[in-house]
């Protein structure tokens, strides 16, 4: 089964509540960035550093889902 976000007339955001670490939560994020990859994502609180940051947009945003 895949997934695609459709491409509308407005913009798409997906907001998750914390980041302390690269949990669980934060992979089924990443899963949704990358079925979203132009959605603007917003959190309360984020404390995970730089690199991490990175790797969870990045990476999300890069992968090719399935069409």
């Amino acid at each position: 089964m895949s997934y695609s976000c459709p491409t509308l007339p407005y913009r798409t955001a997906l907001v998750h509540d914390w980041m302390p670490v690269i949990g669980g939560a934060e992979r089924v994020l990443a899963e949704m960035i990358a079925c979203c990859p132009q959605a603007d994502v917003f959190t309360v609180f984020d404390f995970l550093n730089a690199t991490d940051r990175s790797e969870l947009l990045g990476c999300a945003r890069d992968r090719k889902r399935p069409q």
